[in-house]
């Protein structure tokens, strides 16, 4: 009832819309009866030779009319119901990517990248089942027949009371039976085409691999058992809606019959005119093949309910449970309050916008923003101090924490390095500052407000981040880099690029910043892939920059040479730095450095160095390495 209730919600801002359609289809279905009821009594009435030709005049009118009108209303029901679906589509489909965007870190933690994928687009055109073949049938095929006993009503209950019982027989017992033998022919569809596409995804994500490992033939084979099983289940799955098919064209004639026996014996008895004979038994096919669709609705129905399940437990239930985590696994420790509802952009620029007594920042850290500062951030320009408290992070309720009771402020211009071995949580703190992990504990401000009091919008504008695994679209270098900042200047892009030292690289292309990189970027090694990464960050002019191992694909050489390219670029921005390679950690402002979760050891090169500590150890190893 959940899933019913929240795909039905799409539903309702269109109701308009959807009875306008609804009604289209009603008198398409109403003008094909009527069409062929007059067509029927015209040809009768003709056979009789009527003295006259004017005799024939009005079934003749009605035939004209209900041919015309039935193909009138046949085109607006159509053009009203597909509008009807693509609005209702595209209100999913925007509702679905503005739940999973924020949270799609820890979503991807609990479902499959090719499920998701799955979900987001095969599921939502699912959908489009509900609405057309969902609703409408069953509701057009019960409003035409029983219209078509009212009319038989009108020479007694024996003729009514058979067409109702065949009605019944075709329009409820065959679709109950074809519901159940699709719903068991059909069980596992959803899941074999998510496994087939994931499949696909895995291939195609790691052909380099497959093929330096030789391991492609077995790749290849695992798709084809996948598809394989798909096949089957899809062959036994229309194997039965065919017998369905079959069954109930049977039973539509055979009631056809039953009602034309029944309309014979009255013709016999004087009580129905023999000329409407044909008129009548030709009205009951006509209205009997309005409910040709429900066989097929109830197992287009479950279709639909599944995909909206599948949606459901992607977009709400994972959602909350990707987005809240706390001590109790209850989702309580959301910051800035308890409550598990999204907050709308429009709430959030009332947030910022609150008077200088309102208080931001989750329950025991108390942060008061001055009107000054309330000012700042409408206009943009807010004094970027970031400070994180008390962090505690982790991916499960009851899990293990990924960090705990962190503690860390960055100031204007200030340059701070996260180190420690992996897993030590290194890269889960930057997710938390850019939003993509919801704390369980703890607090993050940014120029004195709390972190999920600024707007999306302004916090990408103050925040940029380069990733440890670039993505680079296919596209030009150009268009790679712009993405950034769509109005970047050639000069502006040609300063970043040499800040990058991307300068030798774009020489050596053969259209220069035009030239088409590829998918994923493949004309480009590693290294430069990560340089192109910076030049995109020094583009946006963030005053916060966020590192996410930025020399792990280059040599100690380039290495040491690109960090100081790097650090002299971002001197007068706030950097924070994920690395587990020490080369230029002596220029920072200070060290963190991580494990398990928790900061063991904190403060510059020189003081750690003295500590004889964990990092005077890793320090020694990346020494000696260097040698080496």
């Amino acid at each position: 009832m959940r899933v019913w209730v929240w795909l039905l919600r799409f539903l309702w801002p269109y109701k308009g819309r959807l009875v306008l359609a609804l009604g289209m289809s009603l008198l398409a279905a109403l003008s094909s009866v009527g069409m062929l009821g007059t067509s029927g009594y015209l040809i009768s009435k003709a056979a009789l030779h009527p003295a006259t030709i004017l005799l024939l005049w009005v079934p003749v009118v009605g035939v004209r009319f209900f041919g015309l009108s039935r193909a009138a209303f046949r085109y607006l029901e159509r053009l009203f119901s597909h509008d009807l679906t693509f609005r209702v589509l595209s209100r999913v489909r925007q509702d679905v990517f503005q739940r999973v965007e924020p949270v799609a870190i820890p979503l991807l933690q609990r479902f499959r990248t090719g499920d998701v994928f799955q979900r987001i687009v095969a599921d939502v055109d699912t959908l489009q089942d509900l609405y057309i073949r969902g609703l409408a049938p069953p509701l057009t095929a019960g409003l035409t027949v029983l219209a078509m006993a009212g009319v038989l009503a009108r020479w007694g209950w024996k003729l009514s009371i058979p067409f109702l019982a065949c009605a019944l027989v075709c329009g409820v017992a065959i679709p109950a039976l074809a519901y159940g033998l699709g719903r068991r022919s059909g069980r596992g569809l959803p899941e074999g085409r998510s496994a087939l596409t994931e499949e696909v995804l895995g291939i195609l994500s790691g052909m380099a691999e497959l093929l330096a490992y030789g391991r492609q033939d077995a790749a290849v084979r695992r798709f084809h058992q996948t598809q394989g099983r798909l096949t089957e289940l899809e062959v036994r799955h229309g194997r039965v809606a065919a017998w369905m098919d079959g069954l109930f064209l049977w039973s539509m004639h055979a009631s056809v019959w039953v009602v034309l026996w029944v309309a014979m014996g009255q013709v016999w008895q004087g009580r129905l005119d023999g000329v409407l004979l044909a008129a009548l038994v030709l009205m009951v096919q006509a209205s009997l093949e309005t409910i040709a669709p429900l066989p097929g609705t109830l197992q287009n129905l479950d279709r639909a309910l599944a995909a909206g399940r599948r949606l459901f437990d992607l977009t709400v239930d994972g959602v909350i449970k990707g987005s809240f985590t706390s001590e109790t696994g209850e989702g309580a420790g959301v910051p800035g309050g308890s409550s598990t509802r999204a907050e709308t952009p429009a709430e959030t620029d009332r947030a910022t916008r609150e008077d200088a007594t309102t208080r931001i920042g989750p329950p025991g850290v108390t942060v008061v923003a001055p009107s000054s500062m309330t000012a700042a951030v409408a206009e943009g320009r807010p004094q970027l101090n970031l400070h994180v408290h008390d962090l505690s992070v982790r991916y499960a309720p009851f899990g293990p924490w990924a960090l705990r009771h962190v503690h860390l402020e960055l100031g204007p211009g200030q340059h701070i390095a996260i180190v420690g071995e992996s897993g030590a949580g290194k890269s889960t703190l930057l997710k938390a500052v850019l939003r993509l992990v919801r704390p369980a504990s703890g607090a993050i401000t940014i120029g004195g407000l709390d972190l999920y009091d600024v707007p999306e919008s302004l916090l990408r504008r103050w925040i940029t981040v380069v990733p440890q695994q670039t993505y680079l679209f296919n596209a030009t270098l150009l268009d790679n880099l712009r993405l950034a900042r769509e109005d970047a200047t050639a000069d502006e892009v040609k300063e970043a690029i040499r800040l990058a030292q991307l300068e030798e690289t774009v020489a050596r292309l053969p259209d220069g910043v035009h030239t088409q990189l590829g998918d994923l970027g493949m004309r480009l090694s590693g290294g430069e892939r990560q340089r192109l990464a910076l030049a995109r960050a020094l583009l946006t002019n963030a005053p916060i920059v966020l590192l996410d191992e930025p020399t792990s694909h280059l040599d100690a050489i380039t290495e040491q040479a690109f960090m100081e390219q790097l650090l002299h670029a971002l001197r007068h921005r706030s950097l924070l730095m994920v690395t587990h390679r020490l080369a230029g950690l002596e220029r920072m402002d200070e060290i963190l450095v991580l494990r398990h979760g928790t900061i063991v050891e904190r403060g510059s090169h020189e003081a750690l160095l003295r500590q004889r500590g964990w990092y005077h150890d890793m320090w020694t190893l990346h020494q000696a390495m260097v040698r080496m």
